[in-house]
């Protein structure tokens, strides 16, 4: 495998940790009751961490 190859499988894999981690704190928080956890700006924020576009 190639360096970016490697940089691209970790990069992957750090994203879809978070995104565990993100499931799991939402899970939380909606069981807390707090069913509107989510704004605009976190969606936003989260795409723009995924494409890296406007």
């Amino acid at each position: 495998m190639s360096d970016h190859e490697d940089l691209d499988r970790l990069y992957r894999e750090e994203i879809a940790a978070k995104r565990r981690m993100n499931a799991q704190e939402e899970q939380a928080e909606i069981a807390a009751g707090r069913e509107d956890w989510r704004t605009e700006d976190d969606s936003h924020s989260e795409y723009m961490m995924l494409h890296g576009t406007e």
